[in-house]
């Protein structure tokens, strides 16, 4: 009796087993990385590409570094917003025995914001938002002298008038203050939402730099609404790093403090260079906007196999790649615009056809770079950093010097204040006939 029960435990359990495995075998397989902090993405990378539209690329510059008891690699997706909160009590590193504080866990321990640049890119209609702001410091902060050395924004930079704007009365552009933080992160958290994947090199680096400036703006300023964006970011599973996928991609051997041998993860030019076949001009790189152009194209390589240059591409990203390119680089096939006209004309969208007009004067834009570079290459010291405005009126005659006072600018500031009304048609004005 005993021996048929047991058969009969058996029988079932390797019916139970084949019925999993048949059942898996029908589901699109997943794959999943050991850093991707419990992510998983389809293994099919032309699938994954049609079913992630939206991309997110962002990243940060600085005042400082964060505090040398901060240990952000120890981060976990999974923690709990409570668990956020509760964090700042001193731990004990079983590795060196000493005390070190969770990250994320004390705002003070972090630096603050000088610059904040994301790209939320639409991969079917090849367009891109592009934000890119010098932030404008707390009273009371500083500038460390070594990071300052890096990305060339001063203190006085984040004080004063660098942001351009339209004056809406005139259609003019101005100069103005730059935003505070909790205004570039507001519209920052909405295309968040809107975003299929998140992207960034180092991510826990910049992940931990969200949570700590809106873990400020919660408890100083009062905003409840970074209540809700510190439970979004902690619930969120639409995470890239490009740092940790890429190190098995560069494959750089290192040896860990218990002498286990591991890929480091790779410095985003070398990961850059690995892939393209070239190392990108390095006196562009540690510029917010910079560093995600070139984060974004490493993402679209590794993650869907898709080289951007090779593919219909928004103008203003293709000319930030030929700007950090070899000379005579030539990025995208430049038919998104035409395809994108085609739509707006069949869907008859206002909206749409305003954003073509605004392409039109991006690609005039793009190309006076180009021949700025070439004019200026006998130069060296002359050779463009930023993107020359075809306005005389918006730039001085070196774009360099103006990259250097901290000018930012975002893609589309020249906007159609004055739409058209969709209501009631106007009524034709009546005249008196002669008899």
């Amino acid at each position: 009796m005993i021996i048929f029960l047991l058969n009969g435990i058996v029988l079932s359990r390797l019916i139970y087993i084949a019925m999993s495995k048949s059942v898996s075998a029908t589901k699109t397989p997943i794959f999943t990385h050991k850093n991707s902090h419990s992510v998983t993405y389809p293994a099919d990378k032309a699938e994954a590409y049609q079913k992630e539209r939206y991309t997110l690329t962002f990243d940060f510059e600085t005042n400082r570094l964060p505090h040398e008891s901060v240990v952000w690699d120890e981060f976990k997706i999974s923690e709990k917003l409570d668990t956020y909160r509760e964090s700042g009590k001193p731990v004990i590193d079983r590795k060196t025995e000493k005390q070190k504080v969770l990250p994320a866990s004390d705002a003070s321990m972090w630096p603050h914001s000088v610059q904040f640049c994301y790209i939320l890119y639409d991969n079917q209609l090849h367009t891109a938002k592009i934000v890119n702001e010098i932030i404008r410091l707390p009273e009371g902060e500083t500038m460390d002298p070594g990071s300052e050395a890096i990305h060339k924004i001063s203190l006085e930079q984040t004080q004063g008038r660098t942001k351009r704007v339209v004056n809406p009365k005139t259609g003019e552009e101005m100069m103005t203050f730059n935003p505070e933080i909790h205004e570039v992160l507001r519209e920052f958290m909405s295309d968040f939402e809107k975003a299929d994947v998140i992207v960034a090199h180092n991510l826990h680096f910049d992940r931990n730099m969200l949570l700590a400036e809106m873990d400020r703006l919660r408890r100083r300023a009062g905003f409840e609404i970074f209540e809700e964006y510190i439970q979004s970011l902690y619930a969120n599973k639409k995470e890239f790093c490009t740092g940790k996928f890429g190190a098995d991609v560069c494959q750089i051997s290192a040896v860990n403090k218990m002498g286990k041998e591991y890929y480091k993860m790779p410095k985003l030019n070398a990961l850059y260079t690995h892939l393209f076949g070239y190392a990108p001009d390095e006196s562009k790189l540690h510029d917010a906007l910079m560093d995600v152009v070139i984060c974004m194209r490493c993402f679209y390589k590794i993650r869907y196999d898709v080289d951007l240059c090779e593919q219909d591409l928004d103008p203003t990203i293709a000319g930030y790649i030929e700007l950090m390119s070899p000379e005579g680089y030539k990025c995208g096939k430049g038919s998104a615009l035409k395809k994108k006209e085609l739509s707006a004309i069949a869907e008859e969208d206002e909206d749409v056809a305003e954003e073509i007009e605004q392409q039109k004067d991006a690609e005039q834009y793009y190309q006076e770079i180009r021949e700025s570079a070439a004019a200026a290459s006998a130069v060296p010291s002359a050779v463009p950093s930023a993107v020359p405005s075809r306005r005389s009126s918006r730039l001085s005659a070196t774009p360099a010097v103006d990259y250097a006072k901290g000018l930012t600018r975002r893609k589309y500031t020249k906007k159609r204040h004055h739409k058209k009304s969709k209501g009631a048609p106007k009524k034709k004005r009546q005249t008196k006939r002669k008899h």
